[in-house]
């Protein structure tokens, strides 16, 4: 009985494991019957998607780079793409708050990430992620009641759907509380976050 939270905590990632597993190959199978032109769009965001990842866990600028010029090429073969769009905001949200290069504190690359936010919520206004990144910059904005709406809005379209930015975003808003809990919710279920969760957290 000593044991049974981390033998709670090691179900539960296992699980996590096995179905992001089948969820990369079930999303995988869906894009393999698309047109070949959204298919190369799809390839050009999973290796952005992935560059991006590589950016959190060196902390160079060069994979931040490369990651918008396969957004950029993604989003020229498919503009509809609302994940896209989502991945570019947070790019430009990246290197507005971290001191990587001239977009640091640029009022412009907050504002392009804004718009970047709300084109993919304007392009599926289902998609949880898109809400996510969307209160994310509104919160960096200081619209901090806004911010913590769309966060809301993306628990209601999936509660099972955590996401560390609503994390930042009840931070901003001075929720401290729900904050601390929202993020132990989701480093429960979600054992790929990205390191910058356990930083909000924290």
């Amino acid at each position: 009985i000593d044991e049974v939270f981390q033998v709670q905590d090691q179900v539960a990632r296992s699980v996590a494991a096995i179905l992001a597993a089948h969820m990369s190959k079930a999303e995988a199978e869906r894009m393999a019957l698309k047109p070949p032109a959204t298919w190369q769009a799809y390839d050009y965001y999973r290796r952005a998607a992935d560059a991006y990842a590589d950016f959190h866990r060196r902390m160079e600028v060069a994979s931040i780079h490369r990651a918008r010029a396969l957004i950029g090429q993604c989003i020229a073969i498919d503009p509809n793409f609302a994940r896209a769009n989502v991945l570019l905001s947070q790019t430009q949200i990246s290197t507005w708050a971290i001191p990587l290069d001239d977009d640091f504190s640029s009022p412009a690359v907050l504002d392009a990430a804004y718009r970047a936010a709300q084109k993919a919520v304007q392009l599926d206004s289902n998609l949880p992620q898109a809400r996510y990144q969307l209160g994310l910059s509104l919160s960096f904005k200081r619209q901090v009641e806004a911010a913590v709406a769309e966060c809301e809005r993306a628990v209601a379209l999936n509660p099972s759907c955590t996401d560390p930015r609503f994390i930042q975003v009840l931070v901003s808003a001075g929720q401290h509380e729900r904050a601390v809990n929202v993020g132990e919710a989701h480093l429960r279920v979600d054992p790929f976050t990205l390191p910058v969760a356990r930083g909000w957290l924290g």
